[in-house]
């Protein structure tokens, strides 16, 4: 993907973290950054590049920002670690490895427990993953369930059309 571009007027920044960039192979992983960690070898290496990437563009987009939303705990993690510079609000996504694999391995369910308690609020896509952050000691009342919307129009299982749903 693009490193920079503008989406119905959202700017879109995407860090590189490896050069060339074939070798930037840690989000081809099924699974996410918990699979790479728990396979181990050179993945696990990888992943201090990922984190800097991150962290340096954050510290230097996120001063100009409102807000970040970050799609993924490992990202939070990074705008975390950057908050003294950008001092900005963090928004945590939570899709599902970054709770239901990342908890089971002690070094990274540490930093989801801090990652997302710092954070301002938590969405979940589902109630079990609201379950799986409040688990992991983040305050319930800073978790919004949010599923992923469909449009009913397009997609109704059971034969009805039916409103859509937002997204």
């Amino acid at each position: 993907a693009k490193t920079h571009e503008d989406m119905a007027g959202v700017e879109i920044f995407r860090p590189r973290y490896l050069r060339p960039e074939r070798w930037e192979i840690l989000l081809d992983t099924p699974g996410g950054l918990p699979v790479v960690w728990e396979k181990g070898g050179p993945g696990r290496l990888i992943l201090l590049p990922l984190l800097a990437a991150h962290a340096l563009a954050i510290a230097r987009i996120a001063p100009r920002c409102d807000l970040i939303h970050a799609n993924w705990t490992f990202s939070a993690f990074a705008a975390g670690l950057t908050a003294p510079i950008h001092r900005r609000p963090i928004v945590c996504t939570v899709q599902g490895s970054d709770i239901y694999r990342a908890a089971r391995i002690p070094f990274a369910k540490g930093l989801a427990r801090w990652t997302l308690r710092s954070a301002r609020k938590v969405i979940a896509l589902s109630a079990s993953l609201a379950e799986g952050a409040a688990a992991l000691g983040v305050d319930p009342d800073r978790i919004a369930g949010i599923p992923n919307g469909l449009d009913g129009a397009r997609f109704h299982p059971n034969g009805t059309p039916r409103e859509p749903v937002l997204l």
